[in-house]
């Protein structure tokens, strides 16, 4: 692949990343009720290791002697501080699947460039990880008003 191909597409992945609803949680800690601390640290770790995708992508790009697209936010967010958890956690889980299956899309894209694919496959897991989390958070969270359940069983991704 050749190296604009690869910069596009680590810009696309720079934008999912800039889309994604799981950083706006730690925005919407004040006004959610949260079942322990615990969970508030837990999400503000994965809010922190999202922030450095960001980072990681940019300085990729840049040491491509590429050009970083501009930074987007999610529309959806501006709905997000007054929802209660039951609801707000499986929106973030499909924002969440989503950039997961961007990134495992742009694995083979990027496969001819060995530290973009190192990259893309860092960040991916590390998704993978946020969706366990996330998914570990909706079942503790089940009990408030009603059934929540994630998205898909625990331990699949989109695409396999």
């Amino acid at each position: 692949m050749t190296t604009p191909r690869v910069i596009a597409v680590l810009n696309e992945l720079l934008a999912a990343e800039g889309s994604n609803l799981l950083p706006y949680l730690a925005n919407c800690t004040t006004f959610i009720s949260w079942a322990s601390a615990d969970d508030v640290d837990l999400v503000q770790g994965m809010v922190d290791e999202e922030q450095e995708h960001l980072e990681w992508l940019v300085q990729l790009i840049l040491d491509l002697r590429g050009s970083p697209g501009p930074r987007t936010g999610a529309i959806e967010a501006g709905s997000l501080h007054y929802v209660e958890l039951h609801t707000l956690l499986p929106r973030i889980e499909q924002a969440e699947t989503r950039v997961l299956a961007r990134y495992e899309a742009a694995a083979g894209a990027v496969a001819g460039e060995p530290r973009a694919a190192a990259l893309v496959s860092r960040i991916a897991d590390r998704h993978r990880a946020h969706l366990d989390e996330l998914r570990r958070l909706i079942q503790r969270h089940s009990h408030d008003k009603g059934s929540v359940a994630p998205t898909q069983p625990s331990g699949s991704s989109p695409g396999r």
